[in-house]
C-alpha cells in the first residue's frame, strides 16, 4: 500500500490536507443553502468562515501566528468561489508547514479586492452585476522561497492544483519574494456588490 512508505506523521499530514480542502467546498454548499442563492456566494463571508476553519484547524493562535483579512464584500460565482476557496487553502497550508520556525510566530496576509472604479458608493452597490478585475493576495513574512524554486514547475501537489485553478479561472498568478513570500492572482469576473434577495432557482 502507498500509506505504508509514509511515517505516521506523514499520513496525518496528508490526512489533514485532504480533510481541508474538503472543509473549503462543503463550506460553500453551506453557505449556498443558508443564501438560498445557487448562482452567486458573498465572497467576503465566506473567506472569513474558511479562514477561521484554517485557523482552528492548524492551531494558529498557539503557534504565533497572526491572520490578517482584507476581503471586499462583493458576490462572485459558484464557480469562482469554489477555485478561490481551494487555492486560499492550499497556500495557508504551505504556511503553516514550511514558511515559519517553531516558536518564532508570524503573519499571514490575506486579501480579496476588486478594482478601484472612481465611482461614488451609491453608483458601485446599485446591485446591477458588472465584469471586474479583482486580485486575491496571500502572504506571509516566514522564511520565504528559495530563489531557484519554480513554482510553476514543481513536484508539490498543492501549487500544481493552485496552478490548474488560476488557469480555470483565466487568472495570472505571480509571486514576488522579500520579507517572506507574496502571491497575486490577477482575475477577471461578473460581480455582484448589493445583499442579493433569496433566488430559489
Amino acid at each position: 500500500m502507498q500509506a505504508e512508505k509514509f511515517t505516521d506523521r506523514k499520513v496525518i499530514e496528508a490526512f489533514k490536507e485532504s480533510e481541508s480542502r474538503i472543509v473549503s467546498i462543503s463550506l460553500i454548499h453551506k453557505e449556498l443553502y443558508e443564501s438560498g442563492n445557487l448562482h452567486y456566494l458573498d465572497i467576503s463571508s465566506y473567506i472569513r468562515k474558511l479562514v477561521k476553519d484554517l485557523s482552528l484547524s492548524y492551531n494558529t493562535e498557539d503557534s504565533g501566528i497572526c491572520v490578517h483579512l482584507e476581503v471586499d464584500r462583493v458576490f462572485l460565482s459558484v464557480d469562482t468561489a469554489v477555485s478561490l476557496g481551494i487555492i486560499i487553502n492550499e497556500f495557508f497550508t504551505n504556511s503553516m508547514k514550511y514558511a515559519f520556525s517553531p516558536g518564532k510566530g508570524g503573519d499571514i496576509n490575506i486579501s480579496l479586492l476588486g478594482e478601484e472604479t472612481g465611482e461614488s458608493p451609491e453608483k458601485r452597490f446599485t446591485g446591477s452585476e458588472s465584469y471586474e478585475n479583482l486580485t486575491l493576495t496571500f502572504s506571509d513574512n516566514g522564511k520565504g522561497l528559495p530563489e531557484a524554486f519554480d513554482f510553476r514547475n514543481t513536484e508539490s501537489l498543492g501549487l500544481q492544483l493552485v496552478n490548474a485553478l488560476v488557469d480555470q479561472i483565466n487568472g495570472s498568478l505571480d509571486l514576488y519574494r522579500g520579507n517572506g513570500t507574496k502571491f497575486t492572482i490577477k482575475f477577471r469576473d461578473t460581480v455582484r456588490r448589493d445583499k442579493l434577495n433569496n433566488e430559489n432557482t
